[in-house]
């Protein structure tokens, strides 16, 4: 609430205000929702680790050209 407060007395623009709310909102939901495992299993015979990684970034793909597009716009 304090970026889109302080986007709107900056910019005297409520919409920009706005959409700083939500753009930051959804960094903070998917953050939340995002889960990120790592495995490291190491090889006896050949004394190699190999390390593994699972995540679901999905909606965070969905958010990069959001910016984009609004900025085309002002």
């Amino acid at each position: 609430m304090v970026v889109t407060v302080a986007v709107v007395v900056i910019t005297h623009d409520l919409s920009k205000g706005v959409f700083a709310g939500i753009l930051l909102s959804a960094i903070f939901f998917v953050s939340k929702i995002s889960k990120v495992g790592i495995d490291s299993k190491l090889d006896e015979k050949k004394e190699k680790e190999h390390i593994s990684s699972k995540a679901s970034c999905f909606l965070l793909l969905l958010l990069i050209p959001l910016p984009v597009l609004i900025l085309r716009k002002i």
